[in-house]
């Protein structure tokens, strides 16, 4: 389980990164208190969208069905890729 939240984790800092990298150029020259603005603005929806899928996370590890949540969430966010390579390191959900 723990994997798959540091996977959706990564993800989707990766995609808020992309973005924020993506838009500079049309924003032009920001201040400091822009920029931390920004950055507060993003990882603000990040972490709301990161919350209803990291908690059933947690509250299906409890349940039989963790398995089927975990590839859910994987399959729903795309991180299968993620975890062939962490499977490959000797890193299991």
């Amino acid at each position: 389980m723990v994997p798959t939240i540091v996977s959706l984790q990564d993800h989707l800092e990766t995609i808020r990164q992309a973005e924020i990298d993506r838009v500079r150029g049309r924003l032009g020259p920001m201040t400091p208190e822009q920029e931390l603005a920004v950055e507060a603005l993003t990882r603000g929806i990040v972490n709301k969208i990161m919350h209803t899928p990291i908690s059933a996370l947690k509250s299906a590890a409890r349940e039989p069905e963790a398995t089927t949540v975990i590839d859910l969430v994987r399959r729903l966010f795309n991180l299968q890729e993620k975890r062939a390579k962490s499977s490959a390191s000797g890193d299991t959900n």
